[in-house]
């Protein structure tokens, strides 16, 4: 944890700051542009909380700000070999995400279908890991390319060798994913802007350590970027703008290129371990709306109420306790992820038994807190649940079968 302090990573924290002064500052401009041109959400479908039109673009001021803080505190020197694919890789990230920012400005501008939309992550997507590929310095293969993934690291088992076109689709395919997990989630005010700042800035404090200084400061940048928009989104009384398509798609963007480039693409057995416990809480909330979905025989694509936001909404927690709520579990995984990387716990030859208990404390608290917010959440559903729903069901089957003989009548 040297590396929070250590004046070699300065730049990280400059990037943060500045990325948070400038989107902050530009969120009142961007807020006048979107309620000028008429960008704005309304109240009325049952999924959404708000009650008043409020303006979207707030993606539009973290661009910005990321690129106005990458630009001038990323490392730029004259560099050669992995080095230097590694900083044109940052360059490209940064193009992309313009992109990719660009396609959710538009969305929120004309409410594209889902089609169009997913066409367009796809092709950043593949832009963003195929193209560095093209720009490879004189003596490094292909295979070496920043968000190419050539073998798969985990704990306790042997790596895994990963053919070149296999490793270039499954980058593709978690970064699309990760793009609509952040566009899912973003349903209470504040909540994916939070998560998005904890989620960054845990990347950018173990991209450091492994001596990834470019993607480090990129990540910095995010969550300095996220946080400056959260004071316009998270407050009492309500939001005053939302980050819409355009922010959320460039944050989970942004998050799914430095997850590879930042920790998985590294030696270490923890590689995939990291980026699955930093982003545990999205990735949950995805897939259980997408099984409820199928199971339900309703379009993946359609919108519900069935996210944990909505859920915790239900039990009675007010919006910015919602968001709150997940920030703390998605800090917990946070931990469990730093704890990984820095706690020296030994390995299978050789353990550590205080770094293992130190782990397992960790791990143990942020398991508990899972725990409970399952059950809390009914994801978990125990036997009071389960038996209070069969009544509800039992009680709608009689109601129906009564109005269906009375009609009848």
């Amino acid at each position: 944890m040297d590396a929070i302090v250590d004046p070699a990573y300065r730049d990280g924290w400059w990037a943060f700051f500045t990325a948070a002064l400038v989107a902050f500052a530009l969120v009142p401009f961007v807020r006048r542009l979107a309620l000028r041109r008429r960008v704005v959400s309304a109240p009325g479908e049952e999924r959404r909380i708000h009650t008043e039109e409020t303006p979207l673009l707030g993606g539009v001021a973290m661009l910005v700000g990321i690129l106005v803080a990458v630009g001038w505190f990323a490392p730029w020197e004259h560099l050669g070999g992995i080095a230097l694919l590694n900083q044109r890789q940052v360059v490209i990230t940064l193009l992309c995400a313009f992109a990719t920012c660009a396609i959710g400005a538009i969305d929120d501008i004309l409410e594209l279908s889902w089609r169009p939309k997913l066409f367009g992550q796809v092709l950043v997507a593949i832009a963003v890991v195929v193209a560095p590929t093209r720009l490879l310095p004189a003596g490094v293969d292909a295979r070496r390319a920043p968000l190419v993934v050539e073998r798969i690291d985990l704990p306790f088992l042997p790596a895994v060798d990963v053919p070149m076109v296999l490793g270039v689709a499954l980058v593709v395919l978690w970064i699309v994913a990760v793009m609509n997990m952040l566009n899912f989630i973003d349903g209470v005010d504040g909540l994916a802007a939070g998560q998005a700042a904890i989620i960054s800035a845990t990347f950018a404090i173990i991209a450091a350590s492994y001596g990834r200084y470019g993607v480090a400061v990129l990540a910095a940048a995010t969550s300095g970027a996220a946080l400056g928009f959260l004071p316009h989104n998270w407050r009492r009384g309500g939001a005053r703008i939302f980050m819409g398509d355009s922010g959320s798609m460039l944050l989970g963007f942004l998050l799914a290129v430095i997850s590879v480039q930042g920790v998985l693409k590294t030696t270490a057995a923890i590689s995939l371990v990291i980026p699955l416990a930093l982003l545990a809480v999205p990735i949950l909330d995805t897939s259980f709306v997408v099984l409820k979905r199928l199971k339900h025989g309703v379009s993946v694509a359609s919108p519900d109420r069935w996210h944990l936001h909505h859920r915790l909404l239900n039990v009675g927690l007010s919006p910015r306790r919602v968001a709150a709520t997940l920030w703390a579990w998605t800090a917990a995984m946070s931990s469990v992820a730093l704890a990984l990387r820095f706690v020296d716990y030994g390995n299978s030859r050789d353990w550590n038994l205080s770094g293992l208990l130190v782990l397992a404390f960790v791990a143990g608290g942020a398991g508990a807190l899972s725990l409970f917010l399952a059950v809390r959440l009914e994801i978990i559903k125990s036997r009071r649940v389960r038996e209070r729903n069969r009544r509800t069901a039992a009680a709608t089957a009689s109601a129906a079968r009564g109005g269906a003989d009375r009609e009848g009548a």
